[in-house]
This record gives C-alpha cells, structure tokens and sequence, in this order.
C-alpha cells in the first residue's frame, strides 16, 4: 500500500515488519519521537493492521497509547486497512475494542465494510461477515434532557467515545421531527448544579461526562454562605464535586439571533422555548419590572388552564401560598408579599381573559400565549444568555454575581437579591483578560451608566433591538492589558509649563475616570465568557 522510508520512525518500522520484541522494549522507553505518527500520518497500529500483525496490534491496544480511530492523510483508519487488506485476524481484535468506530468513512466516503465487500476472496468476506455481525448488535444509548421533563434515547452511533455532538444534534432533528431550517435553534448542552456549557458539534459527550467533576472543579469557584452574605470574605476555591452529576440538554442555542427566533411558528419548537424561558425567569435570570411579573403570571394561568376560571384560580391561590412561587421569582415574592401579589395578578387575569372575550374564543390560544410569553422575554435584555458564576469588583466593592452574556452584553445580576446591579452593552466597554494566580476578566466601560432592562422602547420585533440608549461608544477588544502609566512631557520648558501641568492633571482626571468605570469579575470561566463576548463583539462589527 506504502512504500516510504521508515528509518526515522523505529516502532513504526518494527510494526511493519512484525518485530514483536523490539516493539514491546520501545514501548517501554516511551520515547515521543516512537510514539508520533509518520510522514502519512500512519500510526504504528496503522502499519500492525496493514501488514497483519495481529500480535503486535493487541500489544499496541494493551498500552492504551494510540487510538484505536486514528485516521491518515486520506482519513483511513487501522480497520479500514485491515479490511482493505483481508486481515480477518486483526479486523476481529479492532472490533472487540469498546471504542471502535465501524461507521467511520474515509475521503471517498467509503467503511471498512465498504472495502472487504468489494473483495469476493475468502479473507475478506470473513472480514465482511465479522463487521456485519458487529453491526448486528444493539448500539449503546446515551440519554438527553428536554425542557418539559421527558428524556430522548440516542444511538452512540461511532461508539462511546467517538460519537460526536454533531452526530447526536441530527438523531435530535429526526426524531423530534423538526425541519433543517430550525437546526440553529437548540444546541446539546452539559448541565451540573454550578455549570452549564454548550458544547461545539465536534465534541465527544460522552468524554465529558465521564470527566465532568474535574472540568466542574476547574471551571467553578463557589463562593460559601458567608461570602455571599458578607462579600469582603474570600470566596472558597473549592467544589463539592459529588454534586456535580452532569446530564445533556437539549437547550436554547446561544447564539441564536432574536430576529430568527421570532420568526418561528412550529409548536412542538415554540413549546421547548417557552419552558425554558420560563424556568430562567423563575430563577430570576430575567429581571423584570413588577408589572412584567404580572404579565408573565397571567400568561401562564392562561397557558396552564384550558378553561378559564378565575374562582379557580382565586382557590389555588388562597389554597397554598407557596402556588404563587410557580407565578413569581421567589425573591419578588419575598420583597412585595404574598397579598399584593394575589390581588394584583387576579385583577390582571379578569382584565385579560374574563371581560375581554375575544380572548377566550381565540383559536390555538395555549401557543399563542406562549409566543406572547416569549415575546415579552425576548424584550428583556437578558433573555438569550449563557449564565455564568462569580465575583464582581467596582470600587473596593465585591459582590458575588451571575455574569449573563448573550447578543445585548454583559449583564451581572446579584446572587443574593437577584437584581440586575449593571448591563453593559458591547458598544459601550472594552474588555481584556489575565491569567495570573486568579482569573480575572476586566470590562471598561466609558460611562457606568446602566442599559435598560428592555432590549428596545419600540416592538420586538424591531431590526434595532440590540441597541441601547447608552450604546454610544465603539467596542474594541485588547488582547493585552493596557498600561495605567502617564507619559511624561519630552521637554518641561517655562513656556510649556502651564500646558504641562495642564495636561498632567488631564492626564491624571482620566486615569482616575478610567479606575472609577472599571469592573472586575473574578471567575474560573472567564476564557469561556472571553470567548462567547468576542464572537457577540464580532457580530456587532466592531470587534478588532
């Protein structure tokens, strides 16, 4: 198949040649330059299968060195040649390897089967025979969330460690009959009690899962009770990783744009938004006004109700105090009380759905409140976010805080009141990150003046949602962080003396102007919050 020099890759050689004692010392030396893969990308275990040297391919599988899916210049990996070759013996121990991918193509998108198939001789349709029993067997499962509590089964399809999010997002689209245009619309995600990730189409979940408490461990700084209450109290580094159970979701895309997502009518799809928006709401990732609050409550009495009553609903409230905690964030709940809460939102619900009757006849009335629900979301401006823990710093003052980025900007919002303390828009600050004995992610932003809560004052269904009042200033992203220092003057002549200190007080008002409009946030996730800013920065057009 090959005929290139070996000499500078010795275990590549020893393969080839089935010298079993020379491959076994070699492997024991460990040298990096025996373990690299040659000037074809060939790895031992390539050359071992080529040429039949079963023995050898078991020892190469033994040392848990190599993999067992490597593939070449032209994406032929160790079971595509064994099969191409008629080498039944080696085709029989790839197979029994728990990662094996029988599924995988080559550049000609051509299998392993595809190879022996070909072949009407002995040696390969056994080969042909061994992978077709192995196809035969019930491919592994692997289980995904959804908003409304149910749970999909997928097929591993390249095995345990090779199937990829790209291969499970389309088994999602299939078997929730969902069409191609709204592939953009949920992403799967890995979800544990302290974080939450979008994992890329190339990523293999199901490594993630199985190292997922140290990924936790390292991507989270939990700060403890008394942090939290008193927040000049360092946070503590560490992390109760025995909570840290990961599962996938199917959830929202992150980088879905608003204008799209208004645009969809399909139910099942409206259905999966609207839970989770309402989930985050609840959780107070969506700081609102009261009077949304009440919105957001009597559109859900009017979703969760196929015949409206409001005697009861006056009965559910008055049954059990804690019903309203379905209705309203729990902090909201706490700061008004339980009283105002009932009568405001009954009054709001008669209003709406019992003296205005065009509202009970209304045909599909459970989806079109649920767009209405979503649409009175997406107007707030931290709808759409990925959500983030950590520690905020402005002026001497820490607090700790949820850091919410999406397509508006950075939005941080008090882990113990749960009210939003500052919304940047990506116009209005720069932003640059240190990695040093703690991460930190440093925003500057020209004025400390705080976007509004709403996405926009005019519909929602605006071009110009993302823009702020406050927006004024073009965002650039530094790669390093800039120096505080004050150049001095070149000459200090009697003639330019005024000027001189003229400027240096300039010069020192804006370095102070600078300290003042400086946040800080301390967090282990600040390359992942780096890196969601910068592509929401780029899409504004002004990321340099």
């Amino acid at each position: 198949y090959r005929n290139n020099s070996l000499e500078e890759y010795p275990l590549h050689l020893a393969c080839q040649n089935g010298q079993i004692e020379v491959v076994g010392r070699l492997l024991q030396e460990f040298s990096p330059v025996t373990l690299e893969h040659d000037m074809n990308r060939w790895s031992p275990l390539h050359h071992a299968a080529w040429h039949g040297h079963h023995r050898i391919v078991e020892l190469l599988l033994r040392s848990k060195r190599f993999s067992v899916n490597a593939v070449d210049n032209s994406h032929m990996s160790p079971l595509h040649l064994a099969a191409l070759g008629g080498q039944s013996e080696v085709v029989r121990i790839l197979l029994d390897c728990p990662d094996i991918n029988v599924h995988a193509k080559n550049k000609d998108g051509k299998t392993a089967l595809d190879f022996c198939q070909q072949n009407p001789n002995r040696d390969w349709q056994l080969c042909t025979e061994l992978i077709e029993k192995f196809l035969q067997k019930p491919l592994e499962k692997i289980k995904i969330c959804l908003a409304d509590g149910s749970t999909i089964e997928l097929d591993l399809v390249s095995g345990p460690a090779e199937t990829t999010v790209r291969q499970l997002h389309a088994q999602m689209m299939t078997r929730l009959r969902l069409p191609d245009e709204v592939s953009n619309v949920f992403g799967i995600w890995i979800c544990s009690k302290s974080v939450r990730i979008q994992l890329n189409p190339d990523h293999k979940p199901v490594q993630f899962l199985l190292n997922w408490k140290r990924y936790a461990s390292e991507l989270t700084t939990i700060p403890n009770e008394s942090s939290l209450r008193n927040p000049s109290v360092s946070s503590s580094p560490t992390l109760n990783s025995n909570s840290e159970e990961a599962q996938l979701w199917w959830s929202r895309d992150t980088l879905l744009k608003i204008e799209f997502e208004q645009r969809l009518r399909i139910p099942h799809v409206i259905h999966l938004l609207f839970l989770e928006a309402y989930q985050n709401y609840l959780l107070a990732f969506y700081p609102c006004t009261d009077e949304d609050a009440i919105e957001f409550a009597v559109l859900m009495m009017g979703i969760n109700e196929k015949q409206l009553d409001d005697k009861l609903w006056e009965h559910f409230f008055h049954n059990d105090s804690n019903n309203l905690s379905l209705l309203i964030p729990a902090e909201k709940l706490k700061r008004a009380g339980v009283v105002y809460w009932r009568r405001t939102i009954l009054k709001r619900y008669k209003e709406v759905f019992m003296d205005d009757t065009t509202m009970q006849n209304r045909p599909q009335l459970s989806l079109y409140l649920k767009m209405q629900f979503l649409n009175l979301a997406q107007n707030l401006t931290s709808y759409g976010s990925s959500f983030f823990t950590g520690e905020h710093e402005y002026r001497g003052r820490r607090t700790s805080v949820f850091i919410c980025v999406n397509d508006v900007g950075v939005h941080l919002i008090n882990r113990i009141t749960k009210l939003q303390e500052y919304s940047f828009s990506y116009q209005q600050m720069t932003f640059t990150i240190e990695t040093e004995a703690q991460s930190t992610l440093e925003i500057n932003v020209k004025d400390n003046k705080n976007v509004n809560r709403k996405r926009s004052s005019n519909s929602t269904n605006s071009t110009h949602n993302k823009n702020f009042k406050n927006s004024i200033f073009s965002f650039s992203s530094l790669s390093n962080k800039q120096s505080n220092k004050i150049d001095r003057p070149l000459t200090s002549s009697p003639a330019s003396l005024s000027s001189t200190l003229t400027n240096s007080l300039n010069n020192n008002n804006e370095f102070q102007q600078r300290s003042y409009n400086r946040h800080i946030l301390y967090t282990k996730q600040n390359f992942l919050i780096y890196h969601l800013m910068s592509n929401f920065a780029q899409e504004h057009g002004s990321f340099i």
